[in-house]
């Protein structure tokens, strides 16, 4: 790997040290990531999506706010 490419990656990695311990916080979760949920289930119920790839995508937090929002009987 290149040295700017490693740089960016240490970068990244630091980042990640000191934001995985607060990612699940409720209010965290309310004031940052809400309302973009909020979008993603309007968009992907005005589209009639009937199933989703949650892959590497985080905590697994919004695929289950999908699920229950869009599939409450599963």
């Amino acid at each position: 790997m290149s040295a700017p490419g490693r740089q960016f990656n240490d970068a990244v990695t630091r980042f990640w040290t000191l934001a995985a311990p607060i990612y699940d916080l409720p209010f965290l979760q309310r004031w940052v990531y809400l309302p973009v949920q909020d979008e993603v289930v309007a968009a992907l119920r005005a589209h009639g999506a009937r199933r989703i790839a949650d892959i590497a995508c985080g905590t697994g937090i919004m695929a289950t706010r999908i699920q229950a929002d869009l599939n409450p009987d599963e």
